[in-house]
């Protein structure tokens, strides 16, 4: 009669014994701790093999990507670098943080991702290479250290400075010592600049494509030394850019001109312990990162922000539903565009023109459907004017941004990278 009552005994102590050996729930799960982000300057991601390039120009970016996700639709908030790092770095368009023109920065009360992961507790860096990331633009808020010697040197020659190595030898430089002492956690932000034009020739490939060749290997040994560090399962890695290029495909060159595919759409890879490895269709922007690298992390979300989480879409889930807005002025607007599912809107205010795309069917924007599709145009119309109120809403709660005192030297540097300032 005593016999179940003493199994029953037996199966608590048992179970409790296991319980106590067995690893608490979730203690294998994998959880990022670090963060590299790398942005690669001018990089259209059409020119990439994981986006089906037929050149060669990014074997060590390909193999990455076999074990993260891919965004076959990421966009830029604009088509040059300063807006484009600045919504990346905020999560904010440009109507809020104000980076209209090569006078403008960063203002000091907008929050940043590295100030909210420093707030945290994690050690943060960046090594950079463009001179709109200068100190004087504000992208170094929050970085405990910020390596912008090598702006100097695309000051000197803007079109013929090759930094690709360096970078990556103080990336690597940067993560051995942090290796060594085995620190707290870290995030360490690496901006090439050698895809931006004048291209210069590197073997084996041409100009633009050899540039980013050129790039791609310095990114890969950055990837190896990380890996054989042992740092591979505790890093979030995401590689990304600030905008495209253009090469006639609407009658003009360089960038900072159109708001078009070729300058808009850009590479976004992203690869996170515990995440498998895929595609995912759907229209995201830079300004969608910070959020999506928060959550990660495990650290709280930025407030007042543009973008949404892809924590979702990386983990095989829909995504919230927002549109995804670009923008582009000087000292006005000049266009601003919005991406919803498969439409595209651009609207041109200097010639006061809307142009209308379907980019399922017409990805390189040669179809104008805006005469034919009224309402369709009424409906994105309307969705951007309502991102943008809120866009401005929080650019007067935060304040506006000042203006920075280009000398002729200044100028004449942004002029021989392509950018006209007046």
């Amino acid at each position: 009669m005593r016999c179940p009552v003493v199994l029953e005994c037996w199966v608590v102590v048992i179970g409790a014994f296991l319980a106590a050996c067995l690893p608490p729930t979730g203690a294998n799960d994998p959880k990022a701790r670090n963060l590299l982000l790398v942005t690669i300057d001018t990089l259209r991601a059409d020119h990439l093999g994981v986006y089906g390039y037929e050149r060669p120009t990014s074997p060590h970016l390909d193999e990455f990507a076999k074990d993260a996700v891919v965004f076959d639709a990421a966009h830029s908030s604009s088509s040059w670098t300063l807006p484009g790092i600045a919504t990346l770095m905020t999560g904010l368009y440009t109507s809020t943080h104000g980076c209209w023109n090569g006078r403008s920065y960063l203002p000091a009360l907008i929050p940043t991702l590295a100030e909210q992961l420093t707030g945290e507790g994690f050690d943060t860096g960046a090594v950079v290479s463009h001179v709109f990331l200068d100190p004087r633009y504000g992208l170094h808020q929050g970085f405990g250290m910020y390596d912008d010697e090598l702006v100097s040197k695309t000051k000197r020659k803007s079109h013929l400075a090759v930094t690709s190595p360096q970078i990556a030898d103080k990336a690597i430089g940067w993560l051995e010592a942090r290796a060594e002492a085995d620190m707290r956690p870290w995030f360490l932000w690496l901006h090439f600049f050698d895809p931006h034009r004048r291209y210069l020739a590197h073997e084996p490939a041409d100009r633009y494509d050899g540039e980013i060749a050129f790039s791609d290997l310095h990114l890969g040994r950055i990837l190896d030394r990380l890996d054989a560090l042992g740092m591979r399962d505790a890093t979030l890695v995401i590689v990304t850019s600030d905008h495209g290029e253009e090469f006639l495909e609407h009658g003009g060159t360089g960038h900072r001109s159109t708001l078009y595919q070729e300058v808009q759409r850009v590479p976004l890879v992203i690869r996170a312990p515990g995440i498998e490895p895929g595609r995912r269709g759907e229209a995201v922007s830079l300004a969608d990162i910070a959020p999506t690298v928060l959550e990660l992390l495990g650290v709280a979300p930025l407030d007042s922000i543009a973008g949404r989480s892809l924590v979702p879409s990386l983990r095989g889930e829909a995504l919230p539903d927002r549109p995804v807005v670009a923008e582009l002025g000087g000292n006005l607007v000049w266009s601003r565009s919005i991406i919803g599912g498969r439409w595209k809107l651009l609207v041109d205010y200097e010639n006061e023109r809307q142009q209308l795309f379907d980019l399922d069917s017409d990805p390189a924007e040669k179809r104008n459907l805006a005469e034919s599709e009224p309402e369709r145009v009424v409906e994105l119309r309307e969705q951007l004017q309502s991102e943008i109120a809120r866009a401005l809403k929080w650019q007067k709660a935060y304040g506006p941004t000042g203006a920075l005192d280009l000398s002729p030297s200044d100028l004449e540097q942004l002029r021989e990278l392509g950018y006209t300032e007046n």
